[in-house]
């Protein structure tokens, strides 16, 4: 009875209502498409499709998590770079330091080295004239002793000479032989004296060659400071008037009459070429005296090797040294490098007083042009 009342309440409520009936029809419209929809979205998959499938949600998030790992990695690595560069530079920097230290330290090595080579030189000098006063020391006293043997040796001569002259003298001897015998005698016996004369006392300055040497290089010593004294005082001499020269000519550009006092300049400078020209002259003299001195050191040498060569034979069987004997090649050396050094010292001291005198002349051409 009441689903009758409902479904009759129902039917006119809808005869009452048509609209709200249309809109009921709707929404289960709505609801009906709705749910087919819903049934269509759901996908129906096997077994090992979702087991691939979950793998690879698996694997998917395992690559973005070390995807992330190698992102950090690789921050890290730039930031490790980042360090590396700053670091090569200043590497780079301390590479260029020292090698500006290193190239400092070659040119200070090449100093010491040239200031060391000439040390080494002045040593040798000094060595080789050290070494040749001991092997003339050591021949002097070789030929003193030689000399004394040979004094003796004269001495017994002598006396057997007599002992044996007297017994001749009183065997009975023919006039004219006897006479013959007697010079003969006498010309041995003056040999004898003279030897001995010689090797006592006359022969003592050749025998003294050290002595000689020493002198005869202090007496050149002082002749070439006596020289190089004279050239530094025409030096200054000539200096002094190169800068009188100079005020005078200060003072004449300021005020008149220069022409003339110009000439009289040019023929004091004519007088100062002259004299440098008689310096050089003198130093050629001077050259040539220092020749004539190495020629008799020369000679001196040879005398000392005649001296030796008698004995040479005696003391070769005692083994000579080897300090007795000269090195000539050391000997030019140092004459030679000290002649090179006061003819340098003598060409710079001419050479810059021609400049002196060059810059004097191109001073007054110019005032000559004003």
């Amino acid at each position: 009875m009441r689903q009758g009342r409902t479904k009759k309440r129902s039917k006119s409520r809808e005869k009452r209502s048509p609209s709200r009936s249309a809109d009921r029809e709707d929404s289960l419209l709505v609801n009906m498409l709705n749910e087919r929809a819903s049934k269509d979205r759901q996908v129906l998959i096997s077994k090992d499709q979702w087991d691939v499938l979950k793998n690879f949600q698996t694997n998917y998030k395992e690559m973005k998590s070390r995807a992330i790992f190698a992102e950090g990695e690789i921050n890290k690595l730039r930031v490790e770079v980042a360090k590396l560069e700053s670091a090569n530079e200043k590497l780079k920097e301390d590479i260029n330091f020292i090698s500006k230290q290193h190239q400092d330290s070659q040119n200070l090595i090449r100093e010491l080295s040239k200031s060391e080579k000439d040390g080494n030189v002045i040593a040798e000098h000094q060595l080789a004239l050290n070494k040749l006063k001991l092997s003339l020391e050591e021949i002097e006293g070789t030929i003193s002793r030689q000399s004394a043997t040979t004094k003796k040796y004269l001495l017994k001569t002598n006396k057997i000479l007599a002992k044996h002259t007297k017994l001749l003298l009183e065997q009975q001897i023919a006039p004219p032989a006897k006479t013959i015998l007697i010079k003969g005698i006498k010309q041995m016996s003056q040999c004898i004296e003279n030897v001995l004369n010689s090797i006592s006392g006359n022969s003592f300055e050749v025998l003294d060659v050290s002595q000689d040497l020493e002198i005869e290089n202090h007496r050149l010593q002082q002749e070439k400071e006596e020289a190089i004294n004279l050239y530094k005082d025409a030096l200054e001499k000539m200096k002094e008037q190169t800068q009188l020269l100079r005020d005078r000519l200060k003072d004449l550009e300021s005020g008149g009459g220069l022409k003339k006092v110009i000439e009289e300049q040019e023929t004091k400078i004519a007088s100062l070429t002259r004299e440098n020209e008689i310096l050089n002259q003198h130093i050629k003299s001077l050259q040539i005296s220092l020749n004539e001195q190495y020629t008799l050191v020369e000679h001196l040498k040879d005398v000392i090797k005649s001296l030796g060569s008698p004995i040479k034979s005696e003391y070769n069987r005692r083994s000579v040294s080897p300090s007795l004997i000269f090195d000539e090649n050391e000997i030019e050396k140092i004459i030679q490098s000290h002649q090179n050094k006061e003819e340098k010292n003598l060409q710079e001291e001419i050479t810059s007083l021609d400049k002196e005198i060059q810059l004097l002349q191109v001073s007054l051409q110019k005032a000559l042009l004003k």
